[in-house]
């Protein structure tokens, strides 16, 4: 029987069939546009016709990292295979490691990251190297700090609709997108729409936006819908909350003194982590956010957590174990992962 790399080859070569040349240049298009999940594939093609390629094996262990979520840790021996080379792109170096940095392997996520700083140092503020290299320290910290938590039920879904997916039933309200009056003209260049979560007249709405200059990405806001149907001035939440980096998908829980947001500021270990933090309605005070660590976040995007009256039951959104485009919304039983703060 042929093996499947010789099954290609003898495709490739077929009349009328694409040339490797002409794969070549579809698959650096989608790279270069960042369509990873739909550029794994012709690279494994290209790998499959040249199996000593490095650059080859660099873009395909790059695109590995979102294309298939069972490919993320083959996705280091590819990465390291072509770092082995000499003349591979830098950028090997810091998808390298994000592929460790996502494995949970963050020392040598940091080593690989301070080698594509070295190699690349023009290129290491454009990637926000030292934020990643700052999150593995956070994901070594928060290592000892592992809860359990009991998953309920797991569904997949588009990264645009998976909110969607959740059962507010226990938790009230139900989930909006942004109003087109509380968007800034940034915001509506860029294509942003926060998720809201409402709980009906006269609550208080929290919502993200870039503002007017987009300066420290997107911040969270809150307003208040007024008895002519329009809002309040939004106001900022202030550096307890917003960070430098993206803040978003907020939720205040009913008891009016619990709030939810993920961040990529704090003290997260990658993407988006779920923190919460204690709030005081009388003098309109957030407490210092507390990382749901290991209970909830991975060192991808974890998200829009959503909790029930009793703090018993939650729900949120990960890209763990999903490809580019692609979302789990997660139902978890959450009373272990509660800590006073």
């Amino acid at each position: 029987m042929y093996s499947a790399g010789l099954l290609l080859l003898l495709a490739a070569k077929l009349p009328g069939q694409s040339s490797e040349q002409d794969i070549l240049k579809e698959a650096d298009t989608r790279f270069e546009q960042g369509r990873y999940a739909d550029a794994m594939p012709l690279y494994a093609q290209l790998l499959s016709l040249n199996s000593t390629n490095p650059t080859f094996h660099f873009k395909y262990g790059a695109t590995a990292l979102y294309g298939d979520s069972d490919k993320k840790e083959e996705a280091i021996k590819n990465l390291r295979f072509a770092g082995g080379k000499p003349g591979v792109n830098p950028l090997c170096w810091f998808y390298l490691g994000k592929a460790y940095h996502i494995n949970y392997q963050f020392a040598d996520a940091i080593k690989a990251y301070e080698k594509f700083m070295a190699e690349a140092p023009k290129s290491a503020e454009t990637y926000q190297v030292l934020n990643e290299i700052q999150a593995c320290r956070n994901g070594q910290n928060l290592l000892s700090n592992i809860k359990e938590v009991v998953v309920v039920d797991k569904k997949q879904s588009t990264a645009d609709a998976f909110f969607r997916l959740y059962d507010l039933t226990d938790i009230g309200g139900r989930i909006l997108v942004t109003p087109d009056e509380l968007l800034s003209a940034l915001d509506k260049k860029r294509g942003h729409t926060s998720l809201i979560h409402s709980r009906g007249p006269g609550a208080t709405l929290y919502f993200s936006s870039y503002g007017k200059d987009g300066k420290t990405g997107l911040d969270i806001y809150k307003t208040a819908m007024l008895p002519d149907g329009t809002y309040s001035e939004p106001k900022e939440l202030g550096p307890n909350i917003n960070t430098p980096f993206d803040d978003n998908y907020p939720f205040m829980h009913p008891d009016e003194k619990t709030f939810y947001f993920s961040s990529k500021g704090h003290k997260g270990m990658g993407g988006f982590d779920v923190y919460r933090a204690s709030y005081d309605p009388v003098s309109d005070v957030f407490g210092s956010p507390v990382n749901l660590d290991f209970a909830v976040n991975t060192p991808d995007d974890d998200f829009f957590y959503i909790v029930d009256t009793l703090h018993v039951l939650a729900y949120f959104a990960s890209a763990r174990s999903s490809k580019q485009g692609e979302l789990h919304v997660y139902k978890v039983e959450v009373s272990s992962t509660q800590m006073d703060i």
